[in-house]
C-alpha cells in the first residue's frame, strides 16, 4: 500500500486552500458570462453549483445569488428568481449593491404582480442611485416607477415619473427615453 507523506498532503490542502477563493471568482464571472451570451439555463446551473460547493466569501456569494435571480429572470421564472435576490440583498453592505438589489427586487415584484412591493423596492432603489449620483439608473427607476402608476391606472402620476429629467448627461438622457419608447410599446400590446 501506498502510504502519502504528511508533508505532502499538508501542502496539497495548503495550495487548494489558496486556489479555490480564485477559481469560485473565475466561476462567478462564468456565470455571468453565460447571462451575457442569454444561456440562462447554463447560468442557472453555474450558480446552483457555485452555491453548492460554498468556499464563497461574502462578494462572491451576492454575486452568485444575483446571477442565479437574473438567469431565473431571463427564464421567466420570477418566483424563483425572488428567492435568489432576496438572498443578494441580505448580503449587499455597499450602496451600490443595495441600489442593485432593489432594483432587481423592484422588477421581480413588479413580474409577479405585487405593485405595492415593486414600488416599494423602485423607491429604495431610487434613493441610492440618487445617492451614488447614477444618471444612468436614476431615469431608468423613474420609468420603472411610472409603468407601476400606469399599471394602477394612475396616468398623472405616471407621466410625472416618465418625463424626461434633465440629469445633465445626454446618454442618461437617451436612455431614458429609449426606455419610456419601450415601455409603451409594451404597454400596447
Amino acid at each position: 500500500m501506498f502510504v502519502v507523506p504528511r508533508k505532502i498532503t499538508t501542502n496539497t490542502i495548503l495550495i487548494t486552500s489558496l486556489l479555490l477563493p480564485g477559481l469560485a471568482q473565475a466561476d462567478v464571472k462564468a456565470c455571468f458570462n453565460f447571462l451575457s451570451a442569454q444561456d440562462y439555463a447554463r447560468a442557472e446551473s453555474e450558480a446552483k453549483q457555485l452555491l453548492q460547493n460554498g468556499n464563497l466569501n461574502r462578494v462572491e456569494e451576492r454575486a452568485t445569488q444575483q446571477c442565479l435571480g437574473r438567469s431565473y429572470d431571463g427564464m421567466g421564472r420570477a418566483t424563483d428568481a425572488l428567492p435568489a435576490f432576496q438572498r443578494a440583498e441580505a448580503l449587499s453592505q455597499t450602496t451600490k449593491e443595495l441600489a442593485d438589489s432593489y432594483s432587481w427586487l423592484g422588477s421581480t415584484y413588479f413580474d409577479l404582480h405585487d405593485l405595492n412591493r415593486a414600488e416599494l423596492y423602485d423607491q429604495r432603489s431610487l434613493k441610492a442611485y440618487r445617492e451614488l449620483g447614477d444618471k444612468q439608473q436614476v431615469p431608468s427607476t423613474l420609468n420603472n416607477l411610472a409603468m407601476i402608476a400606469n399599471n394602477r391606472g394612475d396616468s398623472e402620476r405616471a407621466s410625472e415619473h416618465a418625463l424626461p429629467r434633465s440629469t445633465g448627461d445626454a446618454a442618461g438622457d437617451r436612455t431614458s427615453l429609449h426606455a419610456q419608447q419601450h415601455r409603451r410599446d409594451s404597454l400596447r400590446s
